[in-house]
């Protein structure tokens, strides 16, 4: 079924909506210590196929597992304390508390105490809340965004607030990351500066499975690309052999990229 080196596998994956199929039958992998991204034109399915991976959609057929278990119908929250965290297209952020105070909402599943504890404000309360707070701002530090950790969420620019957005997925300590258009929005610095964080974040232990429209972050950044039109895979490889491959070309580089 998997290979010890695998930590996402999906076999056959369908969606179906209405009789038309949206992904049709699809298999890919995502290894251990991987950055890879799904590619693919505007209604290729990436939308579809990502949100039957994260679990927010049931398939109309197909299996995924993650590390050898059948998580095909595990809703999102349990797939989340197996270690696999997700962002989404749209920022979603509460744009009125610190970005400090954001950071650590991302740690909920890694404390114990509870609402007495906080309460009565008992000792495993007062460790927890010290033990959270130092670590939100390491990972602040680490997205870039250590100077802003005191201030509110809503005021920094759109690129930062999707490094926030990282940084909370990142507070969950995941084992799989899975970044839904990271890039989407950010102008060719910003794009750069998330390609940087994203290699760090893998370098650090994290594996990471990307659906993104930035040729440059995905060439960038990745260890392979898997590639679908119409709701079927047409291509899989590394960076330098997409690029090459006709029928990616035809369905979604274009030949002016290829020339350039």
């Amino acid at each position: 079924m998997t290979t010890k080196a695998d930590l996402l596998q999906v076999q056959g994956l369908t969606k179906r909506f209405d009789g038309v199929t949206a992904v049709n039958s699809v298999n890919l992998e995502v290894k251990q210590g991987e950055i890879v991204a799904l590619i693919g034109p505007n209604g290729a399915g990436k939308t579809t196929l990502f949100g039957m991976v994260t679990g927010f959609l049931k398939p109309s057929a197909g299996k995924v597992y993650f590390r050898g278990a059948d998580i095909t119908r595990m809703p999102p929250h349990r797939r989340g304390l197996l270690g696999i965290v997700c962002t989404f297209q749209k920022t979603a952020i509460f744009p009125d508390v610190t970005v400090l105070q954001a950071v650590r909402m991302g740690q909920h599943r890694k404390t114990s105490a509870g609402v007495v504890d906080a309460l009565i404000g008992s000792a495993r309360h007062q460790r927890e809340e010290s033990a959270t707070k130092a670590r939100a701002a390491e990972i602040l530090d680490f997205v870039g965004l250590g100077a802003c950790a005191d201030q509110r969420a809503g005021s920094l620019s759109y690129g930062q607030q999707r490094l926030v957005e990282l940084a909370i997925a990142l507070a969950a300590e995941p084992e799989l990351l899975l970044l839904d258009e990271p890039a989407a929005g950010l102008n060719a610095t910003e794009s750069a500066e998330l390609a940087n964080v994203i290699r760090a974040v893998r370098d650090r232990g994290t594996t990471v499975f990307l659906v993104e429209h930035d040729m440059s972050v995905i060439m960038g950044v990745c260890d392979r690309i898997y590639v679908i039109a119409f709701g079927e895979k047409i291509a899989e490889g590394r960076p330098e052999e997409i690029q090459k491959n006709e029928a990616v070309i035809e369905a979604y580089l274009g030949s002016a990229h290829v020339a350039a």
